[in-house]
């Protein structure tokens, strides 16, 4: 955790965002924090995604994520009429499949900043693509 608040700290909004290490942050945690997961594993550390205050990481795994899981998150915009643009939270035991994974949250207001600045993968400036969308939908 140490290492990542270093890393974050290069970067003037990710300077802005960083989380607490606090006690309460660390009793919230499903795992000790001298935990090391095995190579290759996937382990939850927190029930929630909360990436301005708890610690949360924003990778971009848009190249690898299965279609299903596209679909997914796709289903769970159009679920509310009229909305056409929104950030869904998705919680998957796998990548390369929409098999068991749950849609935690529809955020219309969401922060689109962890987009352009992830602290892994490439930058997207989604709010264009948002944009050009609106756009092609107007009567």
């Amino acid at each position: 955790m140490e290492q990542e608040l270093r890393r974050r700290e290069q970067c003037g909004y990710l300077k802005e965002q960083l989380p607490t290490l606090d006690e309460e942050f660390i009793s919230g945690l499903t795992v000790s924090p001298d935990y090391v997961p095995h190579e290759g594993s996937l382990q939850v550390l927190q029930p929630l995604a909360d990436l301005h205050g708890g610690g949360g990481l924003s990778i971009d795994v848009l190249e690898v994520v299965a279609p299903g899981l596209l679909d997914l998150s796709v289903n769970a915009m159009w679920a509310f009429p009229g909305l056409s643009a929104t950030a869904v939270d998705i919680i998957t035991p796998s990548l390369d499949s929409a098999d068991e994974a749950v849609v935690l949250d529809v955020d219309p207001g969401a922060d689109l900043s962890e987009f352009i600045y992830p602290a892994y993968g490439r930058e997207r400036r989604v709010g264009v693509a948002i944009l050009d969308q609106m756009l092609s939908q107007r009567p």
